[in-house]
């Protein structure tokens, strides 16, 4: 991990910082959430998308070359997930965590593109990142969770995050970019949901996602 962070922070500064391809972007970022954690162990396509809750946030970051770039990534969503959906209606556990996150990225670009790159129109490209995550569990008033067997969070916690995304960019104008892409998102928490077992294992929770993000080029 400590090496990870070393490359991440250091590597564009090694990677042609000064070329004449370099620029900045500003942008902007919307998708769609879904959390993996205690609640949500079964489920189908269409549990899926009944359970997925919007996302939004900002992007700055530094385009050092045509291959790779580096930013920030700032952003609010939510997720959710209820046992109703995962076959244990009984229970009725609900799952509803506000999130804000913050992540220092880094990106990397298969094809040549960017600043003067007018011909290569689209390019796959991988990223990374990890920062820090504020969530918010609240927890269903009408569910019962005994005290013997659950240890309950509320209020606001935080921890870190580790990202992992692949998507797909496309050149839409001289100055204006669009990109898809799908993102998994691992934490150092395992009550995103509200609740720990006690006397048992609590592996951590994740999210993942969908994002859409337009950004401008400042060149």
């Amino acid at each position: 991990m400590k090496k990870l962070l070393v490359i991440i922070l250091f590597f564009p500064l090694l990677s042609e910082a000064q070329s004449s391809t370099a620029f900045w972007e500003i942008g902007v970022y919307t998708g769609g959430l879904n959390y993996s954690g205690d609640i949500n162990k079964e489920g189908d396509i269409g549990t899926w998308i009944n359970e997925m809750k919007p996302e939004f946030g900002l992007v700055l970051k530094r385009n050092f070359n045509y291959r790779v770039n580096m930013g920030v990534e700032a952003g609010w969503g939510t997720l959710y997930a209820a046992d109703k959906n995962h076959n244990l209606p009984e229970r009725d556990y609900v799952m509803s965590t506000d999130i804000v996150q913050a992540n220092v990225v880094f990106e990397i670009n298969f094809k040549k593109f960017g600043k003067y790159f007018k011909r290569n129109q689209n390019t796959p490209f991988v990223k990374t990142g990890m920062g820090i995550l504020f969530f918010t569990p609240e927890l269903n008033d009408n569910a019962e969770y005994p005290i013997d067997q659950y240890e309950l969070y509320w209020g606001t916690y935080s921890t870190y995050n580790f990202q992992v995304a692949f998507g797909w960019k496309w050149r839409i104008s001289y100055h204006s970019f669009l990109s898809l892409d799908m993102h998994y998102n691992s934490t150092g928490a395992s009550y995103l949901e509200g609740f720990n077992l006690k006397d048992s294992p609590n592996p951590n929770d994740s999210y993942y996602g969908l994002r859409l993000t337009y950004s401008y080029g400042i060149f």
